[in-house]
């Protein structure tokens, strides 16, 4: 599993105070400003916060998605017992933040397919129908298959035309499968699926299918009969997040071929069309990034049309001190962008400890991303706002472009951040209900 709870236990050891330390681009902590770009908006939940705790176990969202008036957030909650992870979404007032009544029951539609670990890890709409990608346990112990649901916005319900009843099942192997990532492209008339395929001893290969939106069979003429795999290393290589720009797919994640434990960044562009690689990008149709001799990762993707943003962590600095890493570089080549940071590369050593940039929002002539930083264990929110071309912090959001938040005193965790043109929606989960008891957490802030 990537960016689960271990990942935050590196700190716990570490004695003495772990201020801000940064290569000389890293604010210090902010303090609380006066209401203005970044403030909690009051109205939305109590104090601009909205919290759901299914159970008092492991409940977490992975994904959101927004229309301007309503939220989808999709995740798991640990509800049906201990080490019973089943799917979860929730359907959310942007204004309010209390759930819509009309969608599932109450608000909350809820799948449990196995007694096992059932997790839904992204999402995607064509303005009717939500497609809710993830993995499910159900053909038996340690084998994951990937599944895919089709949903009505309005109410949840299952779309019937689509696979078997609204669900669609994929098992390419007997071991650790997983949908992680999610577009719809051709104006709604497809959806692209990346993800994993587990050969078994350790590799781990990249996944792609595109797929009917309407049926959910897949599209003949893309890949090898709808799917394409990509096996760059004989370790783990795995495809997280998908973007498009109507012509080409652009598909980020991580390949472990420069030595075993040495995980790589990896972004392919591929046609649409045929999924064949767009060889004028990068080296053969792919950018690697190795900044370190361990596990880097990049987690967020997103495009503007002429150049890409992708956001995650590298660990140059020391195998337990991950920070933020965020490259800027060209759709068409692949090349970073010089004006960007420092020669299209944006730094952020926040603490002694792993710090993961994990979201990413273009708004124009700025950019969102969102994280967490660590002070003695204690991972804690972090937003930045930042310019889209310099990648330098906007001043007049939060304390000089920052907003912390610290729920409680353990590991909180960011996955979305969205806007309704005024206001941001900051989606993950916190420990407030206890050590152990992880909640689904939505903040609304001023823009």
């Amino acid at each position: 599993m990537r960016r689960a709870t271990p990942l935050f236990l590196t700190a716990l050891s570490l004695a003495g105070s772990l201020g801000c330390r940064g290569d000389g681009s890293d604010p210090p902590p902010p303090t609380t400003p006066a209401f203005g770009p970044g403030s909690l908006i009051p109205g939305f939940g109590t104090d601009g916060v909205v919290t759901s705790n299914p159970s008092p176990r492991d409940d977490s969202p992975r994904a959101a998605i927004e229309n301007g008036s309503d939220l989808w957030v999709v995740g798991y909650d640990e509800s049906p017992g201990p080490g019973d992870l089943q799917w979860r979404i929730e359907k959310r007032s942007l204004s309010s933040g209390n759930l819509v009544a009309a969608f599932g029951t109450g608000g909350v539609v809820t799948v449990n397919p196995s007694t096992r670990n059932d997790q839904a890890y992204a999402v995607a709409s064509d303005g009717t129908n939500l497609y809710v990608v993830g993995f499910d346990e159900s053909p038996g112990v340690a084998n994951w298959q990937w599944r895919i649901e089709k949903r009505s916005v309005l109410t949840g319900a299952l779309v019937a035309g689509f696979g078997t009843g609204g669900v669609l099942t994929v098992n390419p192997g007997a071991g650790a499968d997983r949908a992680l990532g999610v577009v719809a492209t051709g104006g709604g008339t497809d959806i692209v699926l990346v993800g994993s395929h587990d050969l078994g001893s350790g590799d781990i290969q990249w996944r792609i299918e595109k797929r009917s939106a309407s049926t959910g069979g897949l599209v003949a003429a893309f890949g090898s009969g709808g799917a394409l795999t990509l096996n760059p290393s004989v370790r783990d290589d795995e495809a997280y997040v998908v973007a498009n720009d109507g012509t080409d797919l652009y598909v980020a994640g991580i390949d472990e071929t420069p030595a075993a434990g040495d995980w790589q960044w990896r972004v392919e562009k591929l046609s649409l069309s045929s999924g064949s690689a767009v060889t004028t990008f990068g080296s053969g149709g792919a950018v690697v990034t190795n900044p370190s001799a361990v596990r880097d990762e990049p987690w967020a993707v997103t495009q503007d049309g002429t150049n890409l943003t992708i956001g995650g962590y590298d660990r140059n600095l020391a195998p337990g001190n991950g920070r933020w890493r965020i490259e800027k570089r060209s759709l068409a080549s692949g090349l970073l962008v010089a004006a960007f940071g420092t020669s299209g590369v944006l730094l952020s050593d926040l603490s002694l400890a792993d710090d993961y940039a994990e979201a990413l929002l273009l708004d124009g002539a700025n950019f969102y991303v969102t994280g967490f930083d660590q002070v003695l264990g204690n991972a804690r929110w972090r937003i930045e706002e930042r310019n889209a071309t310099s990648g330098a912090l906007v001043g007049s959001f939060g304390s000089g472009g920052v907003v912390v938040s610290d729920p409680s005193s353990r590991a909180d965790d960011t996955w979305a951040v969205l806007t309704d043109g005024n206001n941001l929606f900051v989606v993950g989960n916190d420990l407030v209900p206890g050590l152990g008891d992880r909640e689904w957490r939505i903040e609304k802030r001023l823009k």
